[in-house]
């Protein structure tokens, strides 16, 4: 084999690893819960510009079966949304990282050339479930997190987010994780679900706990037969029922979930819609929630003779809403059409056997589980939520692009 052709194998080999190592570096970002610094998310960024490279170099023309215009439609609404926007340095200022991000979504794709470079995207996700638990765990135990030492406030603990409602990454992170276990091996999957859930009930983080409950009723629903798996949600929800009921913080939140529903969340949905109709085609630019909420609440806007609190208020408190008042019609349609193709092709993806039929579900559960906790809580300006968005995306279309592929083409 002459040089040339040594230089293609190389090629077509390498790119799945590297795309591979840029998905689990940019997960490597979550756990501490802080900014990335610049050089590093340059750093990222070029790593991920040449995963991109090289698969476009692929000899055997496997990039003709990745889609990335997903990427292109949502980045370009931000695009214009910014273009458009009252304040477009401070709007291109907090969306420096969604660009970097959005790669994971083409990155996923090609690292699913090989099985190998996917399963290790997976058994990453199971370490940053493992990580997170550790560190608000080690908080319980010592006062202080893991990672960064940061205290504990009260009975409710954050670990190095500062925020529990943070924690509900390990629960959406929880069944990409399961994905990379064979079928029986959930000798080795039930301690990691119990250990999903510990951010949640430490935390008594209400979005952390929905998430933990719902993705593992999914990923249980489809693993597990018919019968088992009803056996296996009725055991989680009468185990979380317990730990609830016996566990003072969590009875604590439980309690003020019924007596105030959505409570200051209800009145920032109504603000966040009221943007939105204020500027519907283009939004008021991504990030800038903040801005107007403060400016308005200063001005003394009120809902139901109920003024907004005069505190900083970065997001909206519900991913719809914050599309909508963000980006408008065209960040909503976007986003609308990517969620369209990767549940069609997810759907048909589902009873695949081996591998691609687990991310299938994995992925249909951690978007099941997102889309209740994204309602009320969870926002795109922070990082966290664009790497597991993306990747979400990106393992969908390319499971989904799988069983494209062996389907047997029909007789003439």
């Amino acid at each position: 084999m002459n040089e040339q052709g040594m230089a293609r194998r190389m090629i077509g080999a390498g790119a799945p690893w590297v795309a591979a190592a840029f998905v689990v570096l940019c997960l490597a970002t979550i756990p501490a819960g802080v900014p990335i610094p610049l050089a590093a998310m340059t750093a990222l960024g070029a790593l991920g510009a040449a995963s991109v490279l090289l698969a476009r170099a692929d000899p055997q023309g496997r990039w003709q079966r990745v889609t990335w215009w997903p990427v292109a439609a949502i980045l370009g609404a931000m695009a214009v949304s910014v273009l458009n926007c009252r304040l477009p340095g401070l709007a291109t200022e907090r969306s420096t990282s969604a660009g970097v991000f959005a790669l994971i979504a083409v990155a996923a794709q090609v690292a699913a050339w090989d099985r190998r470079a996917l399963r290790m995207i997976l058994i990453a996700c199971a370490g940053l479930v493992v990580v997170v638990a550790a560190d608000v765990g080690w908080q319980r135990i010592t006062g202080a997190s893991l990672l960064r030492a940061v205290p504990g406030a009260g009975a409710r603990l954050a670990g190095s987010h500062g925020n529990t409602n943070d924690l509900a990454v390990a629960s959406l992170m929880l069944p990409l994780g399961l994905a990379a276990l064979p079928t029986g091996w959930w000798l080795i999957g039930v301690p990691l679900a119990i250990v999903g859930g510990v951010p949640a009930w430490l935390s008594a983080s209400r979005q952390a706990a929905l998430a933990w409950v719902v993705g593992l009723s999914v990923v249980a629903g489809a693993r597990l037969g018919r019968r088992r798996a009803v056996i296996a949600v009725l055991a989680v929800v009468v185990a979380v029922a317990a730990t609830v009921a016996l566990t003072p913080a969590l009875r604590s939140r439980a309690v003020q979930t019924w007596r105030e529903g959505a409570g200051i969340r209800e009145q920032l949905t109504v603000y966040g819609m009221e943007l939105f109709v204020e500027h519907p085609v283009t939004g008021i630019g991504p990030g800038l929630f903040g801005q107007y909420y403060q400016l308005d609440a200063r001005e003394g806007w009120s809902w139901r003779g109920t003024p907004l609190p005069k505190v900083g208020m970065p997001w909206v408190h519900s991913l719809p809403v914050e599309v909508l008042c963000e980006l408008g019609l065209i960040g909503a349609v976007a986003y609308a059409a990517t969620l369209a193709i990767v549940l069609r092709r997810l759907w048909r993806a589902r009873s695949m056997p081996e591998l691609e039929g687990r991310v299938a579900v994995a992925v249909l559960a951690v978007l099941a589980a997102g889309a209740l906790a994204g309602l009320v809580d969870l926002t795109f300006i922070k990082d966290w939520v664009r790497c597991g968005f993306w990747l979400a995306v990106g393992l969908g279309l390319a499971v989904g692009r799988s069983v494209s592929r062996e389907r047997p083409s029909s007789p003439a």
